[in-house]
């Protein structure tokens, strides 16, 4: 259960008029420099020996390949089904 002090509105300036609110948690909930400086960090904890993807580029191809071919699947299947009842995915 979340405390009504634990949410945060804000109005939204770059939406439309009449736009709905919504409630920003975590990461969103911070203000923007906050933000920038922990995304500034990104990856910095992990020592360079261990960031397989800056040693192996090989590595990478595959990866980013195999998210790519994952989510082409995906897409294909949901499409595949026409109006028929689509599967639940976790």
């Amino acid at each position: 259960m979340t405390n009504s002090s634990d949410i945060h509105l804000d109005s939204p300036v770059d939406e439309a008029p009449g736009a709905p609110t919504f409630a920003k948690r975590g990461f969103a909930a911070m203000d923007r420099g906050r933000q920038r400086d922990i995304a500034s960090k990104g990856g910095s904890s992990v020592p360079v020996a261990k960031r397989s993807f800056s040693r192996d580029h090989d590595l990478a191809v595959r990866a980013g390949r195999k998210g790519g071919l994952a989510r082409m699947k995906a897409v294909h299947t949901a499409q595949s089904f026409d109006g028929a009842e689509r599967p639940v995915s976790s």
